[in-house]
């Protein structure tokens, strides 16, 4: 099964478990997967702290779209530094996400050595 990891800072996690925060703006989106997929969140200086599941993702070159819908979080200027590029907005899904109890070494969690820029793919080989 394939899944995402996501590099965050803490403080977009703490956004995202409180639900202030339901739309994560990347510059590039994944091309293999099928809507929901499952995010591993990797948190900087801490480890594998959670997951979500991400039901779908817009890509623009009008990242204004984004602004005060669905709490982006950002404003209006930021965003409007996206602009003329593609943008995707990874949308959380309601009441996906979850916390882990214990933050987990990167290595342990995924089987990856370094974490992301931004995103990566996670390819985990089924059990049988």
């Amino acid at each position: 099964m394939d899944e995402i990891l996501i590099a965050l800072q803490p403080a977009m996690w703490r956004a995202i478990k409180k639900g202030t925060i339901t739309i994560i703006l990347q510059q590039t989106k994944p091309e293999k997967m099928f809507y929901p997929f499952r995010v591993i969140v990797y948190e900087h200086e801490t480890g594998v702290v959670g997951a979500f599941d991400c039901h779908q993702i817009i890509q623009t070159i009008r990242p204004a779209q984004f602004a005060g819908v669905g709490n982006s979080c950002l404003s209006e200027e930021a965003l409007n530094a996206f602009a003329g590029k593609p943008v995707c907005g990874w949308y959380v899904k309601a009441g996906s996400v979850v916390e882990y109890e214990i933050p987990f070494p990167l290595e342990m969690a995924t089987g990856l050595k370094h974490p992301p820029e931004s995103w990566e793919y996670i390819h985990r080989e089924e059990s049988t």
